[in-house]
């Protein structure tokens, strides 16, 4: 089973609108690991949208609002990290993850400068998942209602 590797301290909140929404975006050129991820985020009550690759997953941010986008590091057509840059751009606030099979240790300082969340090693471990999108959420709401106190 996957392991969290390390948390990264992302770039800022997400929206109020990614509090609120439970859609998931998973980016995989992997067909088996798409269908696997779905499956289990949607068993875990999230809508899951899938993309096969980078563009794929460009077109549909800017189509679709999403609170989470999954991504795999290593992708035939962008790597994670040049998809979660670009991906900001698209939807700033996005809690992203990346997952991946190959050791990770020297890329998590890379993917917190590309606006990553967090690292998870293949295969993806739901409950580590799970903890990430609640502690992005609880951070979000901390936020709001501390720009919400009146001074």
């Amino acid at each position: 089973q996957g392991e969290l590797i390390e948390w990264i301290d992302c770039n800022g909140p997400a929206t109020e609108a990614a509090l609120d929404d439970s859609s998931v975006l998973i980016v995989d050129d992997d067909g088996d690991y798409l269908l696997m991820s779905r499956l289990c985020l949607m068993a875990q009550g999230f809508k899951v949208t899938c993309a096969a690759s980078g563009a794929e997953a460009l077109a549909l941010l800017k189509s679709s609002p999403f609170c989470l986008m999954l991504t795999d590091y290593n992708m035939p057509d962008m790597d994670g990290l040049r998809l979660s840059e670009e991906a900001l751009k698209a939807a700033p606030g996005l809690t992203i993850v990346m997952v991946t099979g190959d050791p990770v240790v020297q890329l998590t300082p890379i993917a917190a400068e590309s606006g990553v969340c967090a690292v998870l090693s293949k295969p993806l471990d739901i409950e580590a998942l799970l903890k990430i999108v609640h502690a992005e959420r609880e951070q979000a709401a901390y936020a709001e209602s501390v720009s919400n106190r009146p001074l």
